[in-house]
């Protein structure tokens, strides 16, 4: 179960909402948590600090458009953030195990940005939310 001591929230519906999510942010007194940027990788670690489970797919792309009642997969941009969550996650963990250097990636981040940036565009536009 996901929790963000820092916010004080815990369970998958908050920790999305807080991090992913297109509402406004919770935002607290001390870290500037309104500016949280949207996470590209998600990894489970194992105590020594190696990746135990990628868990980019199961929260970033199932548990995204669940919290958001199947609708996301409904939007023109949905294909795109999947494929590009699934090309950067992969990218990411290299970067994380030394493997990969993500800054050679700029550029592709920055779609995803953007695409993110579509994404939520297109559900606050639609009349379904």
């Amino acid at each position: 179960m996901p929790a963000d001591p820092t916010l004080g929230l815990i369970g998958l519906e908050n920790w999305l909402k807080s991090r992913i999510g297109f509402e406004p942010r919770v935002n607290h007194a001390i870290l500037p948590s309104a500016d949280m940027l949207v996470p590209i990788a998600v990894f489970a670690l194992n105590p020594d600090g190696t990746i135990a489970e990628n868990r980019s797919e199961y929260y970033l792309i199932q548990s995204f458009n669940r919290v958001y009642k199947g609708r996301l997969e409904k939007l023109p941009s949905w294909k795109q953030w999947k494929q590009a969550v699934a090309f950067i996650q992969e990218k990411s963990r290299a970067a994380f195990e030394g493997k990969e250097n993500l800054h050679q990636h700029t550029d592709y981040i920055k779609q995803v940005k953007s695409i993110y940036e579509t994404l939520k565009e297109q559900y606050t536009a639609s009349p379904n939310k």
